[in-house]
């Protein structure tokens, strides 16, 4: 992501947290970094702090999953290029069973598209409107074998994209997870002439990039995150992801809609 871009993201999650929050009139400015941007207020200046989260576990191949993400994303904007080419291969539901969340390098994206589609060609007089998995064996290219279990065929009446085995991630956000994404914003310091600071940690779409934290009970017993937001330089740290969340010190955690000031 170039900085242009990630400027233009940030600025657009400050536009919805200040909607979210309901602060009206507000003035933005980019701030000296840190923080991100300056919102004048009223007769206040609050300095807001932008994270975006994303799950820090490393995946087998060393690489956080939002990496592996991507490369599954560029592959199967690969895969649409390369059926422009393979109409053979519309009306077909196909499902890929990686072995591990670890996905081939984009300069063999392909040579493993080519593969995959000759294992369905060798298939074709088996698939029907129910699902066909096709084990890889030792009898397919080396390629396949150190990626995938399987290939899932069936016929379908639409286009549709091909997927994979990893579309879901884990059920919860940990307190380790979280910490992870806030602990180095705590470092924090605010630049002269701001009377409040606050930490905007926002989730995206890919599943490496979801706050799932079940409820705003389960973020309050998050007793060493939420005793270091007491000493720390935030005066609100808001959650903004499919189910948002807020933390004052006075109240805790709670759940984030729109509110006065």
């Amino acid at each position: 992501m170039t900085r242009e871009i990630q400027k233009r993201t940030e600025r657009a999650i400050l536009d919805l947290y200040i909607e979210m929050r309901g602060i009206a009139g507000a003035g933005v400015r980019p701030g000296p970094e840190p923080p991100d941007f300056l919102l004048k207020h009223g007769d206040e200046l609050i300095g807001i702090e932008i994270t975006e989260y994303h799950d820090p576990s490393p995946t087998i191949s060393g690489y956080p999953r939002r990496v592996v993400e991507a490369t599954w994303e560029a592959l199967r904007q690969q895969v649409v290029a390369y059926r422009e080419e393979h109409r053979e291969l519309d009306g077909l539901s196909v499902m890929l069973d990686f072995r591990s969340l670890n996905v081939p390098p984009r300069r063999s994206h392909h040579a493993f598209i080519e593969a995959v589609a000759a294992v369905i060609a060798a298939a074709k007089d088996r698939i029907t409107d129910h699902q066909v998995a096709i084990s890889v064996t030792a009898d397919h290219p080396q390629l396949l074998r150190d990626y995938l279990q399987r290939i899932s065929v069936r016929r379908v009446s639409c286009y549709m994209e091909w997927d994979w085995n990893h579309m879901f991630a884990g059920i919860g956000t940990s307190e380790p997870e979280l910490w992870a994404n806030i602990g180095p914003k705590l470092t924090y310091r605010a630049p002269e002439g701001v009377a409040s600071s606050r930490l905007i940690v926002a989730g995206g779409f890919r599943h490496s990039e979801i706050v799932a934290a079940w409820s705003t009970e389960q973020l309050n017993h998050f007793a060493q995150l939420n005793a270091y937001l007491h000493a720390g330089p935030f005066d609100e740290v808001a959650i903004v992801c499919m189910r948002p969340f807020l933390w004052t010190r006075e109240t805790g955690w709670q759940d984030f809609g729109p509110r006065g000031g």
